[in-house]
């Protein structure tokens, strides 16, 4: 573990003295930077489908579970008598 660190403090106090060193640093703290911000927005994200997808999870179950009540049935009503078919005159 001691030579690792050995050979990283060498490798940074390398790049510390080259000024292709320092760019390079700076690109990947950049990176880092982004990759922090994706992180963190993604989490969010994630956070808002997980409870949107829920929410139908859950609507859906209740209508499945509460099933439509048929229409309530009315006392029969009495038949209206029919009206007498008009004889048609021949003529």
């Amino acid at each position: 573990m001691n030579a690792i660190l050995c050979k990283l403090s060498l490798l940074v106090k390398k790049v510390k003295r080259e000024e292709e060193g320092q760019n390079m640093i700076s690109y990947v703290l950049l990176a880092a930077l982004v990759a922090c911000g994706a992180t963190a927005g993604m989490s969010s994200t994630a956070s808002g489908i997980s409870s949107a997808y829920s929410g139908i999870a859950n609507n859906l179950a209740t209508a499945v579970q509460s099933p439509a009540t048929p229409p309530a049935k009315n006392p029969k009503t009495p038949k209206t008598p029919k009206a007498p078919k008009s004889k048609k005159s021949k003529g």
